[in-house]
């Protein structure tokens, strides 16, 4: 329960959530440039810890818990992930950046899971700064990840993927500045609907909200039906459409009433909170959080002094923190949208990345943040490569049907599978490389035949001035 939360749990609370946001945000991030990085492995009983060379007294350190979160998580679900799981220690930011390079339009990831390499990703300059406990609890965070994913089949959406994730973490201030946050949103009416959850990027884009909410939805359906129900939510969702299937499997009732039920809830649950009055350095804090290219940091922060404002009837106020809303708003969406591009460039849809980009462009043009735009004109330039590439396969495809453009055609084929590759679109390089080979087969072939044809002539040229008869010319 909550009670008289101070601004300083406010300001810290939507300090924290910024880095709890991002913990996930970036489950379809994936190595670009593993090939080129030296890795170094230490095994211990459920995990491989892997680190480069230069980290192996950061492995030491993380190897001496991870094996207890591993069991602790184990006996908290009673399910057992598939063994070893793969922990992937980077010591900085910029080393992450290195291995992901796409990643760096994303700000302040901690850590994060992949469910299809069974890894668990750990920035240990982020997650370090949150102390023992917060180290800990985003490992428990990122491998309950990859349970509720087994458990759901992959089916779990955003929004209870988080809520699970936070719920399976030890309880600590962490959850009070949630509450103190998740106040906020009850008392201007900002709750999100829950099919929002289904919505990866409205999620993300509300993460000072989403969060805390997800997190007290997932509190709500424990406390009404115990944690076993909470569990068969989650085996029903494996064999469900979606969510609401799954919910009114486990727990009886429609979806609509259990959403009305955690409304009519909430009030008692975060105890009568109120916000606090705005203070004096809280303006200067969400300038700063702009300045750095924060947004969801700003957004959060602005949210919570916006509410606390409008309580307190201070207009003047009010004025300033509306449009630094708006801008950490329009951050947060453009961030959003990175990650959305970052997806379709991955996925080989250069096409839709291009018009994303084109979408986002005017807002990432407004914020002025050199960060942003540097990461858009590497997006650009990754989709206008993905186009070209495609452009010169399909060149080379149609000058295929003739036979006096075959070098041509060759050449095209191959510089589209050269670049294919270097996109890491698999498939379309098998395509441009099948054709390549074809094309220099044929034309291997002609070339043959014209050397061929070259040595009949000069063959029947012998003949003829043999055959000729002898004493001058003819006429």
């Amino acid at each position: 329960m909550v009670a008289g939360a101070s601004t300083d749990t406010s300001r810290r609370g939507a300090r924290r959530l910024a880095w709890l946001a991002l913990l996930c945000a970036s489950l379809w991030l994936w190595p670009t440039s593993a090939q080129e990085r030296t890795w170094i492995e230490r095994r211990t009983a459920s995990f491989v810890i892997v680190h480069a060379p230069a980290d192996a007294a950061l492995a030491e350190r993380y190897a001496g818990f991870v094996d207890a979160i591993y069991d602790e998580v184990v006996a908290f679900w009673t399910f057992t992930p598939a063994t070893p799981v793969t922990l992937r220690l980077f010591a900085t930011t910029a080393e992450y950046q290195a291995e992901y390079p796409l990643a760096a339009a994303i700000d302040g990831i901690i850590a994060h899971a992949d469910f299809r390499r069974n890894e668990v990703v750990v920035i240990d300059e982020m997650a370090a700064p949150q102390g023992p406990d917060g180290l800990q609890n985003a490992v428990r965070h990122e491998l309950t990840h990859i349970i509720a994913s087994d458990l759901t089949a992959g089916r779990l959406n955003t929004g209870f993927h988080e809520g699970i994730a936070q719920f399976a973490e030890q309880p600590g201030a962490e959850r009070e500045r949630k509450n103190a946050l998740l106040a906020s949103a009850l008392a201007s009416d900002r709750l999100l609907p829950w099919n929002t959850f289904d919505d990866r990027a409205a999620f993300y884009g509300a993460a000072a909200i989403a969060y805390p909410q997800a997190l007290s939805v997932v509190s709500y359906l424990v406390e009404r039906a115990g944690f076993p129900t909470l569990r068969t939510f989650l085996e029903a969702s494996a064999r469900s459409s979606g969510y609401r299937s799954a919910l009114e499997r486990a727990y009886g009732v429609p979806p609509a009433e259990l959403e009305a039920a955690w409304r009519a809830w909430l009030p008692g649950h975060l105890g009568g909170t109120t916000a606090p009055a705005v203070a004096a350095d809280e303006r200067a804090a969400v300038v700063a959080a702009l300045d750095e290219g924060a947004y969801e940091r700003a957004s959060g922060l602005a949210e919570a002094a916006l509410v606390r404002a409008r309580a307190g009837t201070d207009a003047a106020l009010v004025a300033e923190l509306e449009p630094l809303a708006r801008r950490a708003a329009r951050g947060v969406a453009v961030r959003t949208a990175l990650t959305a591009i970052y997806a379709a460039l991955q996925q080989q849809q250069h096409d839709e990345a291009a018009r994303l980009i084109a979408q986002v462009q005017p807002d990432a043009g407004a914020l002025g943040d050199a960060a942003l735009r540097a990461a858009l004109e590497e997006y650009t330039a990754r989709s206008a490569r993905g186009i070209a590439a495609r452009q010169a396969l399909a060149q080379a495809e149609a000058l295929s049907g003739d036979w006096r453009a075959t070098l041509a055609a060759r050449e095209q084929a191959a510089a589209a599978a050269a670049e294919f590759v270097a996109l890491g679109d698999r498939e379309r390089a098998r395509v441009a490389l099948a054709l390549h080979d074809a094309l220099d087969g044929r034309f291997r072939w002609s070339g043959g035949a014209l050397l061929a044809c070259g040595a009949g002539i000069v063959a029947l040229s012998v003949l003829w001035r043999l055959r000729r008869p002898a004493g001058g010319e003819p006429w």
